[in-house]
């Protein structure tokens, strides 16, 4: 348990126990703060008292600031932890869910197209094609994030499976994932909802 001491001599301590905090108090004017939550430095806890000392022109209002001031310092050191659990959680994701928000919308909207058109799709995380063409869509979306970049390939699901085109994606980008597409009227038609969403969602 730590505790902030500040006295109207100036000598102002950080002490490890309330016994060697009350051995620097003497006068009930002195102000005692307990600091076990505050995730700070002395030079900081310190410069937060002086602050409220000074702002608050009385001992009284002093003491209220310097509480309040500590309580926000509590609560930000826990929005922070809580953040970085969440930054944590991200990037632990895989796939398709590691993507931003409204990249996963516009490729899922994709994707769903794709496979209700009986298409197959082969998938090159930057790196190799870690998905050879398949009808297996849930394997394709766990190729997702590998790298900044992907690159997805179309063909019919008929037997000869020809190639319909490609469609260029750059992670990170948001609204403007697709980067470039094979110019053609299938792939036109195909992207035709995504690039309606991803028209609609940088126009938020």
């Amino acid at each position: 348990m730590r505790y902030a001491v500040f006295t109207e001599d100036g000598l102002d301590q950080v002490c490890d126990t309330s016994a060697d905090a009350a051995a620097h108090v003497d006068d009930l004017r002195d102000l005692v703060f307990d600091v076990r939550q505050f995730e700070a430095d002395d030079e900081t806890i310190f410069d937060l008292g002086h602050d409220a000392i000074r702002d608050g022109k009385s001992w009284a209002v002093a003491k209220r600031l310097m509480v309040a001031a500590v309580a926000d310092a509590a609560a930000q050191a826990a929005a922070s932890a809580a953040a970085a659990v969440v930054v944590a959680d991200a990037s632990s994701a895989s796939g398709l869910a590691a993507l931003l928000p409204d990249e996963r919308r516009i490729i899922s909207a994709l994707l769903s197209d794709a496979k209700g058109s009986g298409l197959l799709v082969s998938v090159h995380d930057g790196e190799e094609w870690a998905v050879p063409l398949t009808s297996d869509y849930a394997a394709a979306r766990r190729a997702f994030g590998a790298t900044g970049e992907t690159l997805l390939r179309f063909a019919s699901g008929a037997a000869d499976a020809l190639v319909l085109g490609s469609v260029w994606l750059i992670h990170g980008n948001g609204v403007d994932v697709i980067a470039d597409y094979s110019d053609n009227p299938a792939m036109s038609d195909l992207l035709r909802r995504s690039l309606s969403i991803a028209d609609a969602l940088a126009s938020a």
